[in-house]
C-alpha cells in the first residue's frame, strides 16, 4: 500500500460565521463608528438622514474590510483589477483583423 504525505489543513477563523480576527476587529470599528456619528449628529440633523449616512457608513466599512473576494479584501480586489492589463489574446487593440484591411468581397 501507497502512504502520502498530506499536510493538516491550518484554519486561521475563529469564530462560528468563519470570520478572522482582522474582519472581527474591523466590524466593531465600523459599529462603534456609526454610533460616534449617531451621537454627534443627532441634534442637527433629522433621524432619517441621519439613518442614511449610518448606513453607507457600514457599507463602507464592511466593503473595505469584511467582504472578501479570492482571499483579498474588497478594496485590494478593485484595485488589483484597475492595474491588470488585458490579457486577452485578441483584445481591440491587437484583434485578428485590422479594420482598414477588411474587406468582404
Amino acid at each position: 500500500m501507497i502512504k502520502k504525505k498530506i499536510t493538516k489543513n491550518i484554519n486561521t477563523k475563529v469564530s462560528p460565521f468563519q470570520f478572522e480576527v482582522k474582519q472581527i476587529i474591523i466590524g466593531i470599528v465600523g459599529f462603534v463608528a456609526a454610533l460616534l456619528t449617531y451621537f454627534a449628529f443627532r441634534d442637527y440633523m433629522p433621524f432619517d438622514g441621519l439613518i442614511w449616512i449610518i448606513i453607507l457608513e457600514l457599507i463602507l466599512v464592511v466593503g473595505i474590510g469584511i467582504v472578501k473576494i479570492n482571499d483579498m479584501s474588497l478594496l485590494a480586489f478593485i484595485l488589483r483589477l484597475a492595474k491588470t492589463n488585458d490579457r486577452r489574446p485578441y483584445s481591440n487593440r491587437k484583434g485578428v483583423f485590422d479594420e482598414d484591411d477588411f474587406d468582404i468581397f
